[in-house]
């Protein structure tokens, strides 16, 4: 995930989601799923750094439906997704070093100002 590489998960069901970038700069702070017993739930949502969420949700989903979240430190990163069979149990975490990351921030908010990509 943050070495450019994709994961994939699940199995026979459902079906693919487009692929998501997170943007330079930004860094998976959370993951929750909504868990309804099979597959890998009804909805999995990827909570970012600045705000931004992203959603991948079945045709099944219901708030009602059992959850779970995980969520990373102040200057941690999520950089992976462990699951035990369809429920997610787990993630890998990147420790970070807060003035890294808000240099970081501070120089993608710089040049997202004057209009670079």
């Amino acid at each position: 995930m943050r070495n450019g590489g994709s994961d994939t998960w699940g199995g026979a069901g459902g079906g693919e989601v487009d692929e998501f970038e997170l943007r330079r700069g930004e860094r998976l702070r959370a993951v929750t799923q909504h868990f309804c017993g099979q597959y890998l739930g009804s909805r999995l949502t990827f909570h970012l750094s600045g705000g931004r969420v992203h959603q991948i949700g079945g045709t099944h989903y219901s708030p009602a439906h059992r959850r779970v979240r995980f969520c990373a430190g102040t200057a941690d990163e999520i950089t992976g997704l462990r699951f035990t069979g369809a429920r997610l149990t787990a993630v890998d975490v990147r420790r970070g070093d807060v003035e890294e990351w808000k240099e970081e921030a501070e120089a993608s908010a710089a040049g997202e100002e004057m209009g670079s990509p």
